[in-house]
């Protein structure tokens, strides 16, 4: 989503080699298994779907799989997530054209990590193991109850070792596997 491909990250010129591009992807899967559900990436939101159900590959998509973290820590909660704030318009746009399209939380998560001089983004809020189960399960029924069909939790083991570092710390258990709250 490059410059030189046509746009940014808000969408451009590049959509429609991409929605090409997914649309053959997506019909050879749907040759090998008719009743597959084939997700297609969104963002950290709904942002491109309406690009998508003006284009040619409105009529195989299955399912839209935005990744709905609260990356910013001027939002934190599950609540304030933008995919929640735009399911309203997401769902009458479905009714409006007729598409069967599903929301699947492809990715979520709250870090368990310790804000410090060595945390290498301000991204995230910084969280303790038990706020972090807290949000999940806010999270979860947020979105069930906003009509998400499916959410994919990311991590199921921290990645690292860091206590500061947010990417190391997305886990439901610790790296030695130990069970953390959430």
């Amino acid at each position: 989503w490059s410059e030189a491909l046509g746009g940014g990250w808000q969408g451009g010129e590049w959509l429609k080699t991409f929605a090409d591009y997914g649309r053959q992807v997506t019909d050879a899967l749907h040759q090998a298994d008719p009743g597959a559900k084939v997700l297609w990436e969104d963002i950290d939101q709904l942002l491109w779907y309406r690009d998508f159900a003006g284009m040619d590959a409105a009529k195989v998509i299955d399912v839209i799989s935005p990744h709905s973290y609260n990356l910013h820590p001027s939002r934190p909660y599950p609540e304030q997530q933008p995919t929640l704030q735009q399911m309203r318009d997401f769902q009458a746009l479905m009714a409006e054209r007729n598409l069967p399209w599903e929301v699947w939380i492809g990715e979520v998560g709250f870090s368990s990590f310790r804000r410090d001089d060595k945390t290498p983004t301000q991204f995230y809020t910084a969280l303790t193991e038990a706020e972090q189960a807290q949000l999940l399960v806010r999270m979860m029924v947020l979105q069930l109850a906003h009509g998400v069909r499916r959410i994919f939790w990311y991590d199921f083991m921290n990645d690292g070792w860091e206590p500061n570092n947010p990417e190391h710390n997305f886990g439901l258990i610790r790296n030695d596997h130990q069970p953390k709250p959430a």
